[in-house]
C-alpha cells in the first residue's frame, strides 16, 4: 500500500489501515456542527431545528453534529441551546409556505380581500 498525498501535498495515511481515510467518518457532521455554532453563537437560540434535505442527510449524524457544536460554540450559549431534527420531514419547507396565505386568511378575520 503506498501512501496517498494528503490536502497540502505531504503522504498521507494509506487506505486501509486502520485510521485511514478509508476508515474516517464523514465529515459533514464537522461543517454542519460549525454552521450551527456559528447560528448559536450569532442568534443565541432556545433550540436549532434541522429540517428538510438536512435532516435527511444528517438524521444519524446527529449526536456527532451536536459534539461538533458543541466544541465551536461559546459554552453559555451552546448550554442553553437544543439541537433537534425537524419532525415534518422532508416536506417542511413545502408546508410552511403552505400555511403563509391561511394565515394570511385568517389574520383577515376569514375574509378574502
Amino acid at each position: 500500500m503506498s501512501p496517498e498525498p494528503s490536502r497540502n501535498g505531504r503522504p498521507g495515511r494509506p487506505r486501509g489501515i486502520p485510521g485511514g481515510r478509508s476508515r474516517r467518518p464523514r465529515s459533514g457532521h464537522r461543517r454542519h456542527g460549525a454552521g450551527v455554532a456559528n447560528l448559536i453563537n450569532l442568534f443565541n437560540p432556545e433550540r436549532v431545528v434541522l429540517g428538510g434535505w438536512a435532516a435527511m442527510a444528517l438524521g444519524d449524524l446527529l449526536p456527532a453534529v451536536r459534539e461538533a457544536a458543541g466544541r465551536q460554540a461559546l459554552r453559555q450559549p451552546y448550554e442553553q441551546a437544543s439541537i433537534e431534527l425537524c419532525r415534518l420531514g422532508v416536506d417542511a419547507v413545502a408546508l410552511g409556505a403552505a400555511t403563509l396565505p391561511i394565515a394570511r386568511f385568517l389574520t383577515a378575520g376569514g375574509v378574502r380581500r
